[in-house]
């Protein structure tokens, strides 16, 4: 609900600054523009729109455009434990414990706005998505996991012009993904590995962002 309220009101004096400048407010639907574009998080937060790092939009034609979102993640982390164990007269250190995790993911989409010259645009668009992550951890015994995900997503939405270079839009999506996981354990003196394959369809709840044209 704050999300919606904080929304509305950026929406509202952005619509009412650009009407005092030009009565009717013209899009940035053109062939050759490029956006940025973020989605709305909370009060004031805003992050990228798909992918999470970066999300671009370019127009191919006034009607159609191609929206890509990248992301990448990284997590690194070590601890030196300094217990002891004392067996048969003998004294053994425990061994450290590592994190390595990375994950990346790319999605794209063909996007085509039903009317270009409007000031509110109906849009919906389909496309590609892939994502891939390594991830190994443990002390005596290490664990180690990577996975590939291949799939499509889907969207529709709206866009909504407060000036020619800002916009709001509000979308729903939903994409399937076809993942292959391999996850293994090793002390050592042997190894267990286990592959595992699935399908995944996930619906997505309605998020809104913001386009920047230049």
């Amino acid at each position: 609900m704050i999300r919606v309220i904080s929304v509305a009101a950026i929406v509202l004096f952005l619509s009412s600054s650009s009407y005092s400048q030009e009565e009717q407010t013209k899009n940035s639907l053109i062939k050759g523009k490029w956006a940025l574009q973020f989605q709305i998080d909370g009060l004031i937060n805003v992050r990228g729109f798909q992918g999470g790092l970066l999300s671009v939009k370019k127009h191919i034609t006034d009607e159609s455009a191609i929206r890509i979102g990248f992301g990448i993640s990284t997590t690194i982390s070590s601890q030196n434990s300094s217990t002891k164990y004392f067996r048969n007269d003998s004294t053994y250190d425990s061994p450290g414990y590592e994190y390595h995790e990375y994950r990346l993911n790319l999605v794209s989409q063909y996007v085509y706005y039903t009317s270009p010259m409007s000031k509110v645009n109906f849009f919906l668009g389909a496309g590609p998505q892939f994502n891939y992550s390594w991830s190994r951890h443990g002390s005596g015994t290490i664990s180690k996991s990577n996975s590939v995900g291949a799939g499509v997503s889907g969207v529709v939405g709206v866009e909504w012009f407060a000036s020619k270079e800002i916009s709001f839009l509000a979308e729903y999506s939903s994409s399937g993904t076809y993942t292959w996981s391999e996850s293994s354990q090793s002390n050592g003196f042997e190894e267990n590995k286990n592959i595992t394959k699935y399908f995944y369809l996930n619906p997505m709840s309605v998020r809104f962002g913001l386009s920047a044209y230049f």
